[in-house]
């Protein structure tokens, strides 16, 4: 039982880092033109 319940800890941690790692390459890869793109709608009225 103990070493199943510590194959789930590892397999829930694994899943994390790896939804944080995903998380951002998407911040890194498509967060920024999206946020860039509503900075500049936000802008280009006051312009």
């Amino acid at each position: 039982m103990r070493k199943r319940n510590w194959y789930l800890l590892v397999g829930v941690l694994l899943v994390l880092l790896s939804m944080i790692v995903y998380a951002m390459h998407y911040a890194m890869s498509e967060g920024r033109p999206v946020a860039g793109r509503k900075h500049n709608r936000g802008r280009a009225p006051g312009y």
